[in-house]
């Protein structure tokens, strides 16, 4: 990694970590919601997995695989995991190695998983979060499962680390005072989405005899303590003392992974399909807007992270495919081509209408990796 320049700057403001990349994200969001607002977004022409697979080689331009074209120009760990499959079907795996290799050494010389990478250096935007780690893992498990083993040092000391800061003794669940996801407009208490990709990570690692009794004992324990604390009979709960309402992003994840027992994942998919959250498409994260949740700036724009979500909907479509899922999989994947073909790009949210989210001041991004790539994998799933 470059030296860090001398003018940079790094200071917190409540909940988020201000530094020249949060500012010049910031502008970017504000410059494409004017751009989007007075011309529309680009389109692209072609079918959806034409338009897919344009998405991503663009994005793959650089040194690094950038997570969308219009605001989010970074490099986020999360994202690339949650790609990793599908990108497998658009891009030579020497690149991908390049990339995970090239965010493990730098999260290695940093101590701990960051949230993004640049060209200069790393650093969390808008604040560190705690899937960076468990999806970095799964990328890894994904390209070149001897990765893990030829790694097994520095890996175990930044699993070590991870635990530290996000689990205490004697308790399998994540600490509530963790709050930072995928959704980081949002400061959920030990969201049960983060613990699905803790578990996925301990599992994982055990598989491999990485990290030794820890992370099977940890893996067990957690397993436990979500049943106990989180299971309704139908679903799992959105987050530490919530209310029981259906989040999608509490319960794909398991169907993603191949988490639990067949029995329990074919309940979720049941309490899924039969709620309103896979229309317009897939899928809408709640029917509950997080007020109480949501730090000062995110009031701007306050349903953001309750509308639909490309990359979330077919995340579960490719675990609903893996449950065994038959022509609700079309379904979902007709939905998103029909969006997409109608948009002429990847977008990331869409709002109840069924289009592209869209304030004054913020827009949803277009060109996004993680949304084309999940896809091309749901896609390739569903005709296997």
């Amino acid at each position: 990694m470059s030296k860090r320049s001398p003018y940079s700057f790094e200071f917190r403001a409540g909940d988020y970590e201000i530094h020249p990349e949060t500012i010049l994200t910031g502008a970017r969001l504000v410059a494409n919601a004017i751009r989007t607002n007075l011309w529309g977004m680009p389109r692209l022409s072609g079918t959806a997995a034409e338009i897919a697979r344009q998405v991503v080689a663009a994005n793959a331009e650089g040194r690094f695989l950038i997570a969308g074209q219009g605001h989010f120009r970074y490099f986020w760990i999360s994202d690339f995991g949650k790609s990793i499959r599908g990108l497998l079907h658009i891009l030579p795996r020497a690149y991908l190695l390049e990339q995970v290799n090239r965010f493990l050494d730098a999260a290695i010389e940093r101590g701990r998983v960051p949230t993004c990478l640049s060209e200069e250096r790393t650093f969390d935007l808008p604040y560190a979060r705690a899937d960076g780690l468990p999806w970095l893992v799964h990328a890894m498990d994904t390209l070149d499962p001897t990765l893990l083993r030829a790694r097994r040092e520095p890996l175990e000391r930044l699993t070590a680390r991870w635990i530290d800061d996000h689990f205490e003794p004697g308790r399998g669940l994540m600490r509530g005072d963790v709050r930072g996801d995928w959704m980081d407009t949002i400061r959920r208490p030990s969201s049960t989405y983060n613990n699905l990709l803790a578990l996925n990570l301990f599992e994982t690692l055990a598989r491999h005899n990485v990290g030794g009794e820890v992370v099977r004992d940890r893996a067990e324990q957690l397993a436990r303590d979500l049943v106990d604390a989180r299971w309704t009979g139908s679903h799992f709960t959105d987050y530490e003392a919530a209310p029981d309402y259906l989040s999608a992003d509490a319960n794909a994840p398991a169907l993603y992974f191949g988490l639990f027992e067949p029995a329990r994942r074919r309940k979720m998919v049941d309490a899924i399909e039969s709620s309103g959250l896979l229309r317009p498409v897939p899928i809408r994260i709640s029917d509950r807007i997080h007020g109480d949740l949501m730090p000062l700036f995110t009031r701007f724009t306050p349903a953001y992270h309750s509308s639909a979500w490309l990359h979330m909907g077919l995340l579960y479509v490719a675990g609903l495919k893996r449950q065994g899922g038959g022509s609700e999989v079309d379904e979902h994947l007709g939905a998103v081509e029909n969006l997409v073909e109608r948009e002429g790009n990847f977008v990331e949210v869409v709002d109840r209408s069924g289009f592209p989210y869209r304030t004054p001041l913020h827009t949803s991004e277009h060109g996004l990796t993680m949304a084309a790539a999940l896809y091309v994998e749901a896609r390739e799933a569903a005709s296997a």
